[in-house]
Protein backbone atom coordinates (compact mmCIF):
# COMPACT_ATOMS: atom_id res chain seq x y z
CA UNK A 1 0.00 0.00 0.00
CA UNK A 2 1.25 3.47 -0.86
CA UNK A 3 1.60 6.49 1.43
CA UNK A 4 -1.48 8.73 1.64
CA UNK A 5 -0.35 11.45 -0.81
CA UNK A 6 1.07 8.92 -3.25
CA UNK A 7 -2.13 6.89 -2.99
CA UNK A 8 -4.30 9.93 -3.77
CA UNK A 9 -2.11 10.82 -6.73
CA UNK A 10 -2.15 7.23 -8.02
CA UNK A 11 -5.94 6.96 -7.57
CA UNK A 12 -6.46 10.13 -9.62
CA UNK A 13 -4.13 8.79 -12.34
CA UNK A 14 -5.97 5.47 -12.52
CA UNK A 15 -9.36 7.19 -12.65
CA UNK A 16 -8.11 9.43 -15.45
CA UNK A 17 -6.82 6.38 -17.37
CA UNK A 18 -10.21 4.69 -17.10
CA UNK A 19 -12.00 7.87 -18.16
CA UNK A 20 -9.72 8.04 -21.21
CA UNK A 21 -10.59 4.45 -22.16
CA UNK A 22 -7.22 3.04 -21.13
CA UNK A 23 -6.74 -0.23 -19.28
CA UNK A 24 -6.14 -0.43 -15.53
CA UNK A 25 -4.78 -3.78 -14.38
CA UNK A 26 -5.48 -5.67 -11.18
CA UNK A 27 -1.93 -5.07 -9.85
CA UNK A 28 -2.48 -1.32 -10.37
CA UNK A 29 -5.70 -1.52 -8.39
CA UNK A 30 -4.13 -3.63 -5.63
CA UNK A 31 -1.52 -0.92 -5.16
CA UNK A 32 -4.19 1.57 -4.04
CA UNK A 33 -6.89 -0.68 -2.54
CA UNK A 34 -6.96 -2.87 0.54
CA UNK A 35 -7.56 -6.62 0.29
CA UNK A 36 -11.13 -6.10 1.53
CA UNK A 37 -11.79 -3.44 -1.10
CA UNK A 38 -10.43 -5.71 -3.84
CA UNK A 39 -12.67 -8.52 -2.59
CA UNK A 40 -15.69 -6.19 -2.62
CA UNK A 41 -14.76 -5.09 -6.15
CA UNK A 42 -14.49 -8.71 -7.30
CA UNK A 43 -17.84 -9.59 -5.69
CA UNK A 44 -19.53 -6.61 -7.35
CA UNK A 45 -18.20 -7.66 -10.76
CA UNK A 46 -19.22 -11.28 -10.17
CA UNK A 47 -22.72 -10.06 -9.28
CA UNK A 48 -22.94 -8.17 -12.59
CA UNK A 49 -21.71 -11.23 -14.52
CA UNK A 50 -24.28 -13.43 -12.78
CA UNK A 51 -27.04 -10.91 -13.57
CA UNK A 52 -25.99 -10.80 -17.23
CA UNK A 53 -26.00 -14.60 -17.37
CA UNK A 54 -29.49 -14.73 -15.86
CA UNK A 55 -30.79 -12.11 -18.30
CA UNK A 56 -29.26 -13.91 -21.30
CA UNK A 57 -31.75 -16.76 -20.93
CA UNK A 58 -35.28 -15.30 -20.82
CA UNK A 59 -38.40 -17.46 -20.42
CA UNK A 60 -39.75 -19.18 -23.56
CA UNK A 61 -42.78 -16.87 -23.70
CA UNK A 62 -40.52 -13.83 -23.98
CA UNK A 63 -38.39 -15.56 -26.61
CA UNK A 64 -41.57 -16.02 -28.67
CA UNK A 65 -42.33 -12.29 -28.23
CA UNK A 66 -38.80 -11.42 -29.34
CA UNK A 67 -39.24 -13.58 -32.45
CA UNK A 68 -42.50 -11.75 -33.23
CA UNK A 69 -40.68 -8.42 -32.91
CA UNK A 70 -37.95 -9.61 -35.27
CA UNK A 71 -40.53 -10.61 -37.87
CA UNK A 72 -42.28 -7.25 -37.50
CA UNK A 73 -38.92 -5.53 -37.97
CA UNK A 74 -38.32 -7.43 -41.21
CA UNK A 75 -41.74 -6.34 -42.46
CA UNK A 76 -40.92 -2.77 -41.53
CA UNK A 77 -37.64 -2.93 -43.48
CA UNK A 78 -39.49 -4.38 -46.45
CA UNK A 79 -41.91 -1.42 -46.32
CA UNK A 80 -39.01 1.03 -46.15
CA UNK A 81 -37.37 -0.60 -49.17
CA UNK A 82 -40.55 -0.72 -51.32
CA UNK A 83 -40.31 1.46 -54.39
CA UNK A 84 -44.01 1.70 -55.22
CA UNK A 85 -46.19 3.73 -52.91
CA UNK A 86 -49.04 1.18 -52.84
CA UNK A 87 -46.64 -1.67 -52.05
CA UNK A 88 -44.98 0.41 -49.33
CA UNK A 89 -48.34 1.23 -47.74
CA UNK A 90 -49.42 -2.43 -47.72
CA UNK A 91 -46.07 -3.49 -46.30
CA UNK A 92 -46.23 -0.74 -43.66
CA UNK A 93 -49.73 -1.92 -42.67
CA UNK A 94 -48.44 -5.50 -42.35
CA UNK A 95 -45.53 -4.31 -40.19
CA UNK A 96 -47.86 -2.26 -37.96
CA UNK A 97 -50.18 -5.26 -37.60
CA UNK A 98 -47.22 -7.48 -36.69
CA UNK A 99 -46.03 -4.99 -34.03
CA UNK A 100 -49.56 -4.74 -32.66
CA UNK A 101 -49.85 -8.53 -32.45
CA UNK A 102 -46.50 -8.70 -30.66
CA UNK A 103 -47.58 -5.97 -28.24
CA UNK A 104 -50.82 -7.82 -27.46
CA UNK A 105 -48.85 -11.03 -26.93
CA UNK A 106 -46.55 -9.20 -24.51
CA UNK A 107 -49.54 -7.78 -22.60
CA UNK A 108 -50.92 -11.32 -22.18
CA UNK A 109 -47.54 -12.60 -20.99
CA UNK A 110 -47.18 -9.81 -18.44
CA UNK A 111 -50.74 -10.30 -17.19
CA UNK A 112 -49.94 -13.94 -16.40
CA UNK A 113 -46.33 -13.35 -15.32
CA UNK A 114 -45.67 -9.78 -14.08
CA UNK A 115 -42.25 -10.90 -12.81
CA UNK A 116 -41.11 -11.14 -16.45
CA UNK A 117 -40.83 -7.32 -16.55
CA UNK A 118 -37.25 -7.66 -15.30
CA UNK A 119 -36.30 -9.03 -18.74
CA UNK A 120 -37.62 -5.91 -20.51
CA UNK A 121 -35.70 -2.76 -21.34
CA UNK A 122 -38.53 -0.43 -20.21
CA UNK A 123 -41.79 -0.51 -18.28
CA UNK A 124 -44.08 1.16 -20.79
CA UNK A 125 -45.92 -1.51 -22.76
CA UNK A 126 -48.76 0.31 -24.52
CA UNK A 127 -48.78 1.74 -28.05
CA UNK A 128 -45.10 1.06 -28.62
CA UNK A 129 -44.51 -0.04 -32.19
CA UNK A 130 -41.43 0.07 -34.39
CA UNK A 131 -38.75 2.19 -32.76
CA UNK A 132 -40.57 2.25 -29.44
CA UNK A 133 -41.32 -1.46 -29.11
CA UNK A 134 -40.29 -3.00 -25.81
CA UNK A 135 -37.14 -5.12 -26.20
CA UNK A 136 -35.57 -7.76 -24.03
CA UNK A 137 -32.53 -6.60 -22.06
CA UNK A 138 -30.52 -9.33 -23.80
CA UNK A 139 -31.55 -8.08 -27.26
CA UNK A 140 -28.85 -6.92 -29.65
CA UNK A 141 -31.26 -4.56 -31.40
CA UNK A 142 -30.05 -1.01 -31.89
CA UNK A 143 -33.58 0.03 -30.89
CA UNK A 144 -33.16 -1.35 -27.36
CA UNK A 145 -33.00 1.22 -24.58
CA UNK A 146 -29.86 1.11 -22.42
CA UNK A 147 -30.32 -0.66 -19.10
CA UNK A 148 -28.20 -2.10 -16.27
CA UNK A 149 -26.95 -5.04 -18.29
CA UNK A 150 -24.48 -2.78 -20.14
CA UNK A 151 -22.29 -2.32 -17.05
CA UNK A 152 -18.71 -3.33 -17.81
CA UNK A 153 -15.67 -4.25 -15.72
CA UNK A 154 -14.34 -0.78 -16.58
CA UNK A 155 -17.44 0.78 -14.95
CA UNK A 156 -16.97 -1.33 -11.81
CA UNK A 157 -13.27 -0.44 -11.61
CA UNK A 158 -14.12 3.24 -11.99
CA UNK A 159 -16.80 3.08 -9.28
CA UNK A 160 -14.43 1.27 -6.92
CA UNK A 161 -11.56 3.72 -7.45
CA UNK A 162 -13.83 6.78 -7.18
CA UNK A 163 -15.33 5.43 -3.94
CA UNK A 164 -11.82 4.98 -2.52
CA UNK A 165 -10.83 8.50 -3.60
CA UNK A 166 -13.98 9.90 -1.98
CA UNK A 167 -13.26 7.95 1.20
CA UNK A 168 -9.73 9.31 1.44
CA UNK A 169 -10.60 12.91 0.61
CA UNK A 170 -13.68 13.01 2.81
CA UNK A 171 -11.69 11.55 5.69
CA UNK A 172 -9.11 14.35 5.37
CA UNK A 173 -11.83 17.02 5.31
CA UNK A 174 -13.55 15.47 8.30
CA UNK A 175 -10.26 15.33 10.22
CA UNK A 176 -9.66 19.01 9.52
CA UNK A 177 -13.20 19.86 10.63
CA UNK A 178 -12.82 17.78 13.79
CA UNK A 179 -9.59 19.59 14.69
CA UNK A 180 -11.24 22.98 14.19
CA UNK A 181 -14.43 22.12 16.04
CA UNK A 182 -13.03 22.13 19.60
CA UNK A 183 -11.48 25.57 18.98
CA UNK A 184 -14.75 26.93 17.63
CA UNK A 185 -16.73 25.54 20.56
CA UNK A 186 -14.12 26.86 22.97
CA UNK A 187 -14.32 30.32 21.37
CA UNK A 188 -18.12 30.33 21.62
CA UNK A 189 -17.99 29.30 25.25
CA UNK A 190 -15.48 32.06 25.95
CA UNK A 191 -17.72 34.65 24.22
CA UNK A 192 -20.79 33.49 26.14
CA UNK A 193 -19.07 33.63 29.51
CA UNK A 194 -17.34 36.98 28.91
Amino acid sequence: MLKAEQQLKRLRELIEKLNNGETVTRPNMRAVLTAEEMTAHDERWQGIKDYKADMADPPAALKAYEKMLTEAGFKEMKADAAKKRSTAERSRDKADDAYETAEEHLQEILTDHPEYRMWLDRNETEDLTGEGAVRLVSSRSIKKKPCGIEITIRDIKLQTLEAKLDELTITDVQKDAAQKLPETAKDRLHRLTS
